[in-house]
């Protein structure tokens, strides 16, 4: 369509086209009454980006029912292709659908509660963990110089020249315990369930030390034989998409998105495509927010992701959980988008989950957490940063809890079930977040850190930070091989 005819029109309706919006409109309209279908659901005037122009057009499409092709990038033509189609992911814990969260205190009460429980359940039989006695024993007179063990949560501890004094509360009571330097190999991190074996002593006063601790131990991961699927599949793994953003690396995107429907062998085995958070870069989530959006419009955000999933190949079942800039309650554990998103999802090979939540892939299970509460370890654990988070995965697992700290920066809801707690040891535990890339595994356990797909943002050039964008990371289900492709060069 001509250039001066389409500003003419636009004009009448008070709107202007960013100069590759425009580009875009002359190619792809063919005449004022496409134009008028295309703009005639915007209703206040502005101006528009390119995303905007392209999620309005294939609006319109769809409504058609054609198979016209849009410049995404991405070859139709191959989503058809024949492939094995895989089990279908089964849901095994997710808050979405039974949440029972208020704002009394009681709900507290009843989250810590079930957290003891679940913990002191795993160190039940555990042989490190003998002559067990409960708080309220430990400080009765027969006790004094008996070597003991008690299970609490850390409530408070400070440090001294000469160790770490903790108080640690069960529900019969707390105690305070002296560890040496030497017998406490990594600090403690506030509402983690540990156990500590020591000889109890007549505590002074009424803050007086209880216990000497001899030994302390943590839940942490058997030595696990990880599940195996029974269909030659993979499973690839991502996160923090930032769609929205005008940071949002596209021509990396579009190339994996073009690489799953490629003849790669590694492509055609990939039959579940897991989303850990942060699909879009969401709206008011930091001041002046709006200076770095392509997308102002979180609606306009989610179709534009719509409109990408819709060019996945349909034997891939996409798995999208939401992260802390996504458009769901930000206190954690986080429900699955609701039906005001869902809805922007034509494709039938979606389902969305919550955060944290347990899945089965073809056998295998999978622990999906978007990964919020690193920022928790980055500022309690030493060693711990945004470029390396290996270390806070590996205390998460360690501890069997995703996010131990209340109060702190991320927000927890009060839920009578602490679905923060690892009672059920995955195979794959997938994290995303900071921005960086790191995958290993741990006593069996295949961790991942997933990639980004955004590049490096003024906040993170102010704090010197580096993200590693474009990776996918893929998991041989059957065989367990782990490996990674990448999408962006500099």
């Amino acid at each position: 369509m001509r250039r001066d005819a389409l500003l003419g029109i636009l004009a009448e309706r008070g709107l202007l086209l960013s100069p590759d919006a425009l580009e875009y409109m002359e190619k792809e309209v063919e005449g004022e009454d496409e134009v008028m279908e295309i703009i005639g659901s915007i209703e206040n005037p502005g101006i528009l980006g390119l995303d905007g122009v392209r999620s309005l057009f294939e609006k319109k499409i769809r409504n058609e029912g054609t198979e016209r092709t849009v410049d995404t990038g991405t070859i139709k033509s191959l989503r058809m292709l024949p492939e094995i189609k895989a089990t279908e992911p089964v849901v095994l814990m997710d808050v979405t659908g039974n949440s029972r969260s208020t704002a009394k205190v009681e709900s507290f009460v009843l989250t810590f509660q079930d957290r003891y429980r679940k913990i002191r359940e795993i160190f039940r039989g555990d042989i490190r963990v003998r002559g067990l006695v409960d708080m309220e024993a430990l400080s009765s007179p027969r006790m004094e110089g008996n070597t003991v063990s008690v299970i609490g949560m850390v409530t408070e501890f400070h440090d001294t020249p000469r160790g770490t004094v903790a108080l640690i509360e069960d529900p019969t009571g707390s105690a305070r315990v002296f560890f040496r330097k030497e017998n406490l190999p990594e600090k403690l991190i506030l509402d983690e369930v540990i156990a500590v074996q020591g000889r109890a002593v007549r505590p002074k006063g009424k803050n007086g030390i209880s216990m000497f601790a001899d030994s302390i131990y943590w839940p942490d991961i058997p030595i696990h034989t990880p599940n195996r699927s029974e269909e030659k599949v993979s499973a690839a793994f991502i996160s923090d998409i930032h769609i929205g953003s005008n940071t949002f690396l596209r021509d990396s995107w579009e190339s994996f998105i073009k690489w799953l429907a490629s003849d790669d062998p590694d492509a055609r085995r990939i039959a579940y495509l897991v989303m850990a958070g942060d699909v879009v870069d969401g709206v008011g989530i930091y001041p002046h927010q709006e200076e770095d959006l392509e997308i102002s419009d979180i609606y306009e955000q989610y179709e534009a992701l719509a409109k990408y999933v819709e060019n996945i190949p349909e034997r891939i079942k996409v798995i999208i959980s939401p992260g802390n800039h996504d458009f769901v309650r930000p206190a954690e554990p986080q429900p699955a988008f609701g039906e005001d998103i869902t809805s922007l999802f034509s494709s039938s090979n979606v389902e969305f989950i919550g955060s944290p939540s347990l899945i089965e892939l073809s056998g295998v299970k999978v622990l999906v957490y978007h990964g919020t509460s690193i920022n928790d370890f980055i500022s309690n654990l030493p060693g711990v940063s945004y470029e390396d988070p290996t270390k806070a995965l590996r205390r998460m697992l360690k501890s069997r809890i995703i996010a131990p700290l209340y109060g702190a920066s991320t927000p927890l809801a009060p839920e009578q079930t602490d679905y923060m707690v690892i009672d059920e040891i995955p195979d794959i535990f997938v994290t995303g977040h900071v921005h960086s890339y790191a995958r290993f595994n741990y006593r069996g356990v295949g961790v991942i850190n997933a990639s980004t797909w955004q590049s490096q943002t003024e906040y993170q050039k102010m704090n010197n930070f580096k993200p590693i964008p474009g990776v996918v990371t893929v998991a041989e289900l059957d065989t367990g091989r782990i490996f990674d492709k990448r999408f962006y060069s500099e």
